[in-house]
């Protein structure tokens, strides 16, 4: 899965170098990342847009016409999510839920239709656990 990363470092004016340097990651690393090679994490979501000045879900969102979305997919992705939110009672931002939501979604549309829903229970155990921990 691509991500905008790319053309917000473009717009940025800077390298891949620059940004790898600034961002605490290999330039070898990121360019995977820009081309979808590597699957990237929150942290690298949030670390990002801090250094963008925009969102999280901002990277990863395709803007414009994103395609059919795979409704029972969703379904399953918002029930993961907001079941590991209620169960350890997180207070998250809207933005951040929203962020979290297309995060984990597009994680499990990546993988084979059989294997999405446990990949979904799987990624939205494992970032509302981040979010948790970062949550103090």
């Amino acid at each position: 899965m691509a991500s905008r990363i790319r053309e917000y470092r473009k717009r940025a004016g800077l390298t891949l170098e620059e940004l790898a340097s600034r961002i605490g990651m290999t330039d070898g690393n990121l360019s995977k990342l820009e081309r979808g090679q590597i699957s990237y994490t929150q942290y690298h979501l949030e670390t990002l847009a801090r250094e963008f000045g925009c969102r999280p879900v901002d990277l990863i969102s395709e803007g414009g016409d994103t395609g059919k979305i795979d409704e029972p997919l969703l379904a399953t992705v918002l029930a993961a999510v907001f079941e590991r939110v209620r169960d350890i009672n997180l207070r998250l931002e809207p933005q951040a839920l929203a962020a979290i939501c297309t995060h984990v979604y597009q994680e499990a549309a990546s993988v084979e239709p059989a294997k999405r829903s446990a990949a979904a229970s799987e990624r939205a155990d494992t970032v509302i656990r981040y979010e948790a921990r970062r949550a103090g």
